[in-house]
């Protein structure tokens, strides 16, 4: 039997079944597939009648068997687990990978290995889904349902990759299943929980509400299914001031007064 190629399979565990006449059918079980990692199996069929089977148990090889790339996979269940930060952000398992660290607890900067998070390239499905302008993962925003599993890439990036000097990432999206699943959350915290102890001049304030659904489930069981998901961000940070730099703020412009106006950063 020759070898084949099967391409763009969404992560999961499969079955690999192999029927070739005069030879005994093949089952290979437990075969996890993950994000962006081109693996190979070695199936050996016997000669044998049609009505015997060859069931193999075997590890399923977990190394990049094309390229020298070197990556991080993690799955959507253990990302969705992890308890990293308050806005329940799907970037946050990047802190599990080695080499990255972040630069604060809200609002999350990833720099791999001293690069600057503005170079980094997050993938949803192929598709480039940070800013034209910069690849912080601040312009990705989605609900932790969204993804089923994340590739980090640490080093060795391949050329097909678009270029970036920092984390590159790439995710695969959930599909339906047979049975309907969804999830929803809210994350609230209003301007009075911040406390104030910068007398006369502007305190670091944060407000929070954040909404995050999604719903999965067949359209046809068996056959054709469906998943969607959704987060609603009303996310603001207030710049804080000293009391000089309020003050100044509040000075006489062409005879009239300008009152404080706190910058505010919006996701």
């Amino acid at each position: 039997m020759g070898p084949a190629r099967v391409s763009d399979l969404a992560p999961g565990e499969y079955v690999v079944t192999g029927e070739v006449n005069g030879f005994a059918k093949l089952i290979r079980e437990n075969v996890v597939v993950r994000e962006g990692l081109n693996l190979a199996l070695d199936l050996t069929m016997k000669i044998g009648g049609i009505s015997e089977v060859l069931d193999v148990k075997a590890d399923t090889p977990m190394l990049e068997s094309k390229t020298a790339v070197e990556a991080v996979n993690i799955g959507g269940d253990f990302q969705r687990a992890l308890p990293l930060s308050a806005l329940r952000t799907w970037a946050d398992a990047l802190t599990v990978v080695p080499g990255v660290v972040t630069s604060r607890a809200r609002f999350q900067l990833y720099y791999l290995y001293g690069t600057h998070q503005l170079s980094g390239v997050a993938l949803i499905d192929g598709a480039d889904a940070t800013s034209v302008l910069q690849g912080s993962t601040l312009y990705s925003q989605f609900g932790r349902e969204t993804f089923s599993d994340i590739q980090v890439k640490t080093g060795g990036v391949d050329a097909s990759t678009p270029l970036g000097l920092g984390t590159v990432v790439t995710v695969a999206t959930q599909s339906g299943a047979d049975q309907f699943r969804g999830a929803a959350g809210f994350q609230y915290e209003p301007k009075g929980w911040n406390a104030d102890n910068t007398p006369g001049g502007q305190s670091l304030t944060v407000t929070t509400r954040q909404s995050d659904f999604s719903l999965g489930g067949p359209i046809a069981r068996g056959r054709a299914w469906f998943f969607g998901s959704a987060r609603v961000a009303r996310n603001a940070t207030g710049v804080p001031r000293s009391t000089p730099q309020q003050c100044e703020t509040s000075s006489t412009t062409h005879g009239r007064t300008l009152p404080p106006t706190p910058k505010q950063t919006r996701l």
